[in-house]
């Protein structure tokens, strides 16, 4: 990897480390698409599987006491059978399906109608979230803006949902690293050019962008938090499916 790709990829990481700090989302998928363009698809998987398991796994610890734990149980459970039904077909995306779903979760999220939105602390809920929330990071790397479906009817503060929402997606971060590396591993995917010690630098480059997130966090309104987030997910989805689109034209 030369010195160019590899400040670009070590740069990226402390301001989307910060938008997730503020805002739960976004930041991660940001990354995802700068990773994705700069280094091959399984091996971008692995190092945003490593950063946001250390920016979420951190936001978390921040704000551990607003964590609604009893929705935790029925993640996982969701999410290992939605890693049995990937496993079982050995499947790695490529670059133009990791741009196009990236693209679409804003979407997906914008246009969902919120009178069909399922609550994510109503029994069977969380598992759902799992599932689904799990097959969109093994398929796009990101799933915030699907994960914030099951929150639009929640009753939680901005704190309850940035601090539940980050332990689900470290949960969720630490899966897709552990698959790729077994499947990208077993289909001969794997990718040396990324040297070791840049999978140990984007860790604390990632707290450092998350802790000031932390500080922004607690100066906005719930208003401004959720208005924000809305307008800033989808310029980022429009940028993500055109270059979906033209890698796929290509």
């Amino acid at each position: 990897m030369s010195l160019i790709t590899t400040a670009a990829v070590l740069a990226a990481v402390p301001p989307t480390a910060l938008i997730s700090g503020v805002f739960g989302m976004s930041g991660g998928m940001i990354l995802m698409g700068v990773f994705t363009w700069l280094l091959p698809v399984a091996v971008a998987m692995m190092l945003h599987g490593i950063t946001q398991a250390g920016s979420n796994g951190y936001r978390a610890y921040l704000h551990r006491r607003h964590i609604y734990w009893p929705v935790l149980r029925g993640y996982v459970l969701g999410s290992a059978i939605s890693v049995a039904l990937f496993a079982w077909v050995a499947y790695v995306p490529s670059a133009a399906v990791v741009f196009l779903a990236l693209g679409s979760l804003p979407f997906i999220h914008r246009l969902f109608p919120k009178a069909a939105a399922i609550e994510i602390t109503r029994p069977g809920a969380a598992t759902a979230s799992g599932v689904i929330v799990t097959a969109f990071q093994l398929l796009a790397g990101v799933s915030g803006p699907v994960l914030d479906i099951f929150y639009l009817k929640s009753p939680m503060t901005r704190h309850q949902v940035v601090a539940t929402k980050a332990m689900t997606q470290t949960i969720g971060h630490l899966v897709k690293l552990g698959y790729f590396a077994a499947v990208a591993g077993f289909l001969g995917q794997m990718d040396d050019t990324v040297p070791l010690w840049v999978f140990g630098a984007v860790i604390p480059l990632a707290f450092l962008g998350t802790g000031m997130g932390g500080w922004i966090l607690n100066r906005l309104t719930d208003a401004q938090f959720r208005n924000i987030t809305q307008w800033l997910v989808l310029g980022i989805g429009s940028v993500f499916l055109v270059r979906g689109a033209v890698l796929l034209a290509g």
